[in-house]
């Protein structure tokens, strides 16, 4: 009795004093808040709701049982625990999207994909002009590279003839587009290779595929361009049973105790030759997840210029801080001013090929009047049908819907993108107003310190003090990040609109009015502006509260960030005090001398 006494209480002692550290689940997780127990969260029962929900997701060893029953599923039932992975024969491991891929079960017509492709072409020859070059490349997928791995029971009633990506091989290259068809390629390579190009436990291609078809990309573009690239050797190699990201993304995933077993992988030396008085071109790589441990291995600054990634097109990565998405950018000043545009899509993607990119900059050379709104318009209709795509359930309800409807695939997507954004208001970011840009410029000249490091720049550039604020205001107001505020007692901080734009901690989810945009000024203070265009503010004459009727930036409208452990985050304001969580009211007031924990705020990027 005293043993299984003990059994139980081992948990109970690792919650409390944990006796050792356990190996933290992979994947992405939000996980529960420890509520402080108030008058409000008692009486409104969320108190026991979130504690139950928070002691079941931290009690002691609670990692280690997951992963023994993940183990179980995956060795026993053979049953995967991660969303969207397919154990293939040999224990071959996919994500079904790819497979759907190359079965053709995403196919979006060959139309649609003419339609695609001939936009393309068109923006290709508009570009050249200037002597930018677009270069299209078809990444090769895992479904593809090893068909022979794939269960059996996919391909009952399958097409493995029109797929998007055979299709827009072909429409490319009756077009005479620049592309590169990685995934031809790869296969050829596949009984040659002394390297495996794909890991039995990754998604991707392997680290040392990615070098491969990374110095085809430069070969190409010498070629494109008639001038001569840095290079790099990837010849000499070490092997390895020890996986390097990402040559185990999904085996990770599936968080077992004992992942499943891999091939020694074979892992590149890079060295570089060739650097001097080379031609290093400016490049914007638009791509999905494959380009991702290029940038991340930090090859692309050796060889490219100022080389930007702008992930599925919505974040641009670029080496710098922060993560921008391109829609706020003049794409036109963008474009024009780069030597290379890459796309990049692997098959799962080829279907929205581009994400939004190639509708953008068609619209931009074509139409008069393409206004902002327009633009975050075709973006959010362009997001959703990606996120179709990659949704099986979704996708085959789409489908069956088309078929009702007698339209084709690609047209009922389209339909059902644009009823979630009239219905949601997704994806709408209005433009920056006249009186946001004054209460910049106004903030902006009424700091000493930010005027003054201004005038300097402007005398030593020789350049107008109004021509360099207005590229201050742009970079404020391209570096804004839309955030959510999640207080102490696990509410979102709302700006209400119906009681006179009042501020409080008061909402179980967040839409638009829990959404705000975090400017930055370089002195390290910041401003906070609602959907409504006004500014968070502090009111002296209602004892210093919070609300959100700021129509100018100012003292009272300006905070210092304290950066805190997780996310969270303190913010102190003019008179000293901090931002503080009234838990009876769930109104903000700045009246904390020192950060507690009502005056830690959780900042959630959207």
């Amino acid at each position: 009795m005293g043993l299984i006494l003990l059994i139980w209480l081992i948990p109970l002692f690792q919650f409390v004093h944990p006796i050792t550290e356990l190996k933290k689940l992979s994947g992405s997780f939000t996980y529960t808040l420890n509520d402080t127990l108030t008058h409000t969260n008692w009486f409104n029962g969320t108190y026991t709701a979130n504690k139950d929900k928070f002691l079941n997701e931290q009690f002691g060893f609670r990692n280690f049982f997951v992963r023994s029953r993940n183990s179980v599923f995956f060795s026993v039932f053979r049953v995967p625990t991660a969303n969207g992975v397919v154990i293939g024969k040999d224990n071959f491991l996919y994500e079904e999207k790819y497979i759907n891929s190359y079965i053709g079960k995403d196919f979006i017509g060959q139309n649609a994909m003419k339609i695609k492709l001939q936009k393309l072409k068109f923006i290709t020859d508009t570009l050249k002009k200037i002597n930018v070059d677009v270069i299209l490349a078809f990444a090769p997928g895992k479904a593809t590279y090893y068909p022979e791995y794939i269960p059996d029971s996919y391909f009952v009633n399958c097409d493995t003839v029109n797929t998007n990506y055979k299709w827009a091989v072909k429409i490319s290259k009756e077009l005479g587009l620049n592309y590169i068809d990685y995934n031809a390629l790869f296969k050829a390579k596949k009984t040659t290779s002394k390297f495996p190009l794909f890991p039995k436990t990754g998604i991707h291609w392997s680290v040392y595929a990615s070098y491969y078809a990374f110095d085809t990309l430069i070969t190409y573009i010498e070629k494109v361009k008639h001038k001569q690239l840095p290079h790099f050797r990837y010849d000499k190699v070490k092997w390895s049973y020890n996986m390097m990201e990402p040559d185990e993304d999904i085996a990770l995933a599936l968080n077992t105790l004992v992942p499943p077993k891999p091939f020694e992988m074979p892992y590149p030396i890079i060295e570089y030759c060739d650097t001097m008085n080379k031609y290093h071109p400016k490049i914007i790589t638009i791509a999905d997840s494959y380009w991702g441990s290029l940038y991340y291995s930090h090859i692309t600054k050796y060889i490219f210029e100022k080389p930007e990634y702008w992930y599925f097109y919505s974040q641009n990565l670029d080496y710098g801080p922060g993560v921008v998405d391109p829609l706020t950018y003049n794409l036109k000043t963008k474009i024009e001013n780069t030597d290379v545009i890459f796309l990049l899509f692997t098959e799962s993607h080829i279907g929205n090929l581009g994400y939004g990119f190639i509708e953008d900059a068609y619209a931009l050379y074509t139409k008069k009047d393409y206004s902002q709104k327009d633009r975050q318009y075709a973006m959010g209709r362009s997001r959703v049908k990606g996120w179709i795509l990659t949704d099986p359930k979704w996708m085959f309800n789409i489908k069956a819907k088309a078929k009702t409807f007698g339209i084709s695939f690609d047209s009922m997507m389209t339909q059902e993108a644009d009823l979630l954004i009239k219905e949601y208001n997704m994806f709408y970011i209005p433009e920056p107003t006249i009186p946001i840009r004054e209460s910049i410029i106004a903030n902006l000249k009424n700091i000493p310190e930010l005027i003054n490091d201004i005038k300097l720049k402007s005398k030593h550039q020789q350049i107008p003090i109004d021509l360099i604020i207005e590229e201050e205001v742009k970079q404020i107001l391209n570096t804004a990040k839309k955030v959510n505020l999640l207080a102490s007692n696990n509410k979102y901080i709302c700006a209400d609109i119906s009681s006179n734009n009042m501020v409080a901690a008061n909402r179980v989810k967040a839409n638009s009015w829990e959404t705000f945009s975090l400017l930055a000024f370089k002195n390290k203070t910041y401003a906070l502006s609602t959907h409504t265009e006004t500014f968070f503010s502090i009111s002296i004459a209602e004892q210093n509260n919070l609300n959100a009727r700021g129509t100018q930036i100012g003292s009272s409208e300006t905070f210092t960030m304290v950066e805190l452990e997780n996310n969270f985050v303190a913010f102190k304001v003019a008179n000293g005090y901090y931002l503080s969580l009234d838990e009876k009211s769930q109104q903000i007031f700045a009246n904390a001398k020192s950060i507690g924990e009502q005056e830690k705020f959780k900042l959630i990027f959207k």
